[in-house]
């Protein structure tokens, strides 16, 4: 551990002294104040329950909402000696009042940060040395989550599913004392995408950032990793109208000054980071995954296969939607995508299709799409200005989340206006990878990059990119019992890896040639059924299916071979 990291403020306030009193809040002085605390991020332990204010510590998580920007001390006292950078309490008030006109003040931006939704149970294990809040350590029960004050009736209906109401329970917040200076921060709760991460030990946090450069860019819905200085937070006193037990009260949001602050995307924030750390790391794994590919890719065929009853077709499409990605976008089309919407047979429980995606992918959000579901829940961020913050929703969720929309449960019935909101925007995901946030007097669109896959008995009322009606193959007898240990590992590492759209895609002038001539010649005969979206999507799936096997340019044969695929799957539907 670097010198300085045992004490991290106390090194910053003496940096601080010895820089004079001309000092300014410019970039490079925040930088000079923070070199000497830590050397390396490896160096720095993970944020867990057992670290106390103080401490420098680490951490991963998903910025839910950004604040405005507060004011704070730089630099203060007779001697101008004094500052309270990454804290927000002045360590000595009255040297701050006896020359408040020569007080250096300065910003920063506070975020709110909560662990990044959606980890499967294998992923936030699947951590080597790291301490992972939700598995190794023993945190109080947290049941806490708002609904900003809204309410809604529920309508009258039958049979519903209504195993996930508990998730769409929300309370109101009472404003906290910030016990800052200048408090800017609104008042604070979990505010969790995903409420039912709650029981898992999921956290909230507010972090922050100094850095300038920082507070222009788009953080908001960012993967990050922070190194930084943990502070008390403030305790949340809940008023709730909802009965609730007393274990849930007095949650407490901690706080972390950052001394770093890295952006992290969909590789770097997996539980395989290490094999990505470098690019000559990136690149050596790649290429193991090229040499292991063809066995790798079997195997997971296999766990597919198992799950969809033996149905090969299904395996192949279902392999194709995990690994689509956005790559592009144009004014008219988003380039990479493949959303899919499987017919699962009455005998195939949608809990064994979802179970598998969940063992072998590190992150996974499953929706239960029902009436009841569409007209009580938050799927949309929303902006509360009585409490300025803005409300997470179900699909404010990470890139490279898969989410699954399980709609077997789902039965006839009338939506009122959240319903029709919340159906419209999954719609927008599944079209156009776009989710509006309701700012109330206009509404936002946010990009995301989520793949999106269903599970249903009949045809989604939504409209994927595809649809499959699954077959269980009478004579499918599987080759292999359920992967475990190091193989189970590789599988996962492949599967995340095959999810890189780098390098970029290509698709070469003879194959582009073959592709613009076979649908001039398809349209002409089938001039009912094939059209521009229809060229579209052959695309998409050729692009994805490339992908399952370490591919980035489309060849002749992998065309064919969609093209096939694409008339098995429209032969099903027939």
């Amino acid at each position: 551990m670097a010198v300085g990291t045992m004490r991290p403020l106390d090194t910053i306030r003496e940096t601080f002294g010895q820089m004079g009193r001309e000092v300014r809040a410019t970039p490079e002085v925040v930088d000079k104040l923070f070199q000497g605390v830590v050397k390396s991020a490896e160096s720095v332990p993970e944020l867990s329950e057992k670290s106390q204010a103080g401490d420098l510590v680490k951490l991963k998580c998903f910025v839910q909402d950004v604040f405005e920007q507060e004011i704070y001390f730089f630099r203060y006292g007779s001697e101008m000696s004094k500052t309270a950078i990454c804290c927000d309490q002045v360590a000595d008030p009255e040297l701050a009042n006896q020359a408040p006109s020569s007080n250096l003040l300065s910003e920063r931006l506070p975020l709110y940060c909560v662990s990044i939704p959606g980890r499967t149970k294998w992923s936030r294990q699947t951590t080597g040395k790291q301490i992972d809040l939700k598995t190794e350590q023993k945190t109080p029960k947290r049941k806490f989550s708002s609904d900003m004050g809204e309410t809604h009736e529920p309508l009258d209906i039958s049979k519903e599913n209504l195993a996930h109401r508990e998730e769409a329970k929300r309370g109101k917040r009472e404003d906290v004392d910030m016990k800052s200076e200048h408090p800017v921060t609104p008042s604070l709760s979990l505010n969790l995408p995903i409420p039912s991460e709650l029981a898992e030990g999921a956290f909230g946090v507010v972090v922050k950032i100094y850095d300038n450069s920082l507070m222009t860019q788009p953080l908001l819905n960012q993967m990050i990793e922070v190194v930084g200085i943990l502070e008390d937070g403030d305790t949340i006193e809940n008023g709730f109208e909802e009965e609730m037990e007393p274990s849930d009260l007095g949650v407490a949001v901690r706080k972390v000054h950052a001394i770093s602050v890295k952006t992290l995307n969909e590789l770097e924030a997996s539980p395989f980071a290490e094999a990505f750390s470098s690019p000559e790391l990136f690149s050596d794994s790649r290429n193991q995954l090229k040499m292991a590919l063809p066995e790798l890719r079997q195997q997971l065929m296999e766990s597919l296969r198992s799950a969809l009853m033996g149905d090969e077709l299904a395996a192949e499409y279902a392999l194709t939607s995990l690994v689509s990605r956005v790559e592009r976008r144009t004014d008219t089309m988003v380039v990479g995508k493949f959303s899919l919407n499987l017919i699962l047979p009455k005998e195939l429980p949608a809990s064994k299709v979802i179970s598998t995606l969940e063992t072998l992918c590190p992150r996974v959000h499953v929706i239960p799409i029902t009436i009841q579901s569409l007209n009580t829940e938050n799927f949309i961020p929303r902006k509360n200005y009585a409490q300025n913050r803005l409300q997470s929703s179900r699909l404010q969720l990470p890139e490279g989340t898969i989410l699954v929309l399980d709609e077997t449960n789902l039965e006839p019935g009338q939506l009122n206006e959240r319903g029709l909101k919340n159906l419209s925007a999954l719609k927008e995901i599944i079209t156009r990878q776009v989710l509006s946030y309701d700012f109330e007097f206009y509404q936002m669109e946010v990009n995301t990059n989520i793949p999106v896959l269903s599970v249903s008995r009949t045809k989604s009322l939504l409209p994927f990119d595809d649809t499959l009606v699954c077959h269980r193959e009478a004579k499918y007898e599987p080759c292999m019992e359920s992967p475990s240990g190091d193989t189970l590992r590789k599988l996962r590492l492949g599967l995340t890896m095959l999810s890189t759209p780098e390098p970029a895609f290509e698709v070469p002038e003879p194959v582009s040639t073959k592709i613009e001539n076979q649908f001039v010649e398809m349209r002409k005969q089938f001039p009912d059924q094939v059209d521009q979206d229809t060229l579209h999507q052959w695309l998409s799936l050729a692009r994805a299916r490339a992908r399952t096997y370490g591919e980035s340019c489309l060849t002749v044969d992998r065309w064919n071979q969609v093209i096939s695929m694409y008339k098995l799957c429209k032969e099903r539907s027939s």
